[in-house]
């Protein structure tokens, strides 16, 4: 038996309809005055005193170029795989207006990715504003339909085609091209992450005809010759608390 309520959120039905952020700054309000004590206590110290804090900010920041390169590398495949419907099969029916945008996205990936790295991430984000376009035409749709049931009487002959059309576009085609949204919203996340030492290899290989490093060895392998400071450690620190927040309630 559920324990008693003594506030709004405390109800799951309200909580995702009214209250959808309340987690979200919950660990935003934590992260902050986490950053705030670890900054208190890391600023007055000197960096040569921290031996042990760079060792651990040096295997930490290893660890997330890896990482980094296998989720670009993962996001990059993704939207070059020829038929995504397989994505989507989960969604019943597939609302084929919505497949076909889907399917037209990994297209253009497949046809103009950018032969320059220079041109990688305005591609990415040009992909972006055009599927901001296309669910923006989505939603217009989705209430113009809502407006219609609205206004139409029970027994109104058009009222069963209307209502399927409305239950389709919103319960399977909108969810679709969010997906494929946040995809390529991540892909731009993590493509930020490896954008610096992607233009690194990419100014090196093209001064050097020689050179054999490949892409990927290069990402991977990545150490910045700059040295740590006290800000990148309480950096890591924050990012390394703020994951330990994630998934709880």
């Amino acid at each position: 038996m559920a324990g008693p309520m003594y506030f709004q959120w405390q109800n799951d039905i309200l909580l995702k309809d009214i209250y959808p952020m309340r987690l979200v700054k919950l660990r935003d309000f934590l992260v902050f005055f986490k950053e705030a004590d670890l900054w208190a206590e890391y600023k007055n110290k000197n960096i040569s005193t921290l031996s042990a804090d760079v060792k651990e900010y040096e295997n930490g920041m290893d660890y997330a170029r890896t990482a980094s390169f296998k989720q670009y590398s993962s996001f990059k495949n993704y939207f070059m795989i020829k038929d995504a419907r397989s994505f989507y099969i989960k969604y019943k029916p597939i609302e084929e207006e919505a497949m076909a945008l889907i399917q037209k996205n990994h297209d253009y990936f497949i046809a103009s990715w950018p032969k320059d790295i220079r041109g990688e991430r305005s591609f990415i984000q040009s992909r972006i504003e055009s599927f901001k376009t296309q669910l923006g035409f989505l939603r217009d749709r989705i209430r113009y339909l809502q407006r219609q049931l609205e206004g139409m009487a029970a027994e109104h002959p058009n009222r069963a085609k209307v209502q399927t059309e409305y239950k389709l576009k919103n319960e399977s085609a909108l969810p679709m091209l969010l997906e494929e949204m946040e995809k390529l919203r991540q892909f731009d996340e993590i493509y930020n992450k490896v954008e610096a030492p992607k233009l690194e290899w990419y100014k090196l290989s093209k001064a050097d005809p020689k050179y054999t490093i490949t892409e990927a060895e290069f990402l991977v392998n990545y150490a910045p010759k700059v040295p740590v400071t006290v800000k990148d450690i309480v950096r890591l620190k924050v990012e390394q608390y703020a994951k330990t927040l994630e998934g709880k309630g």
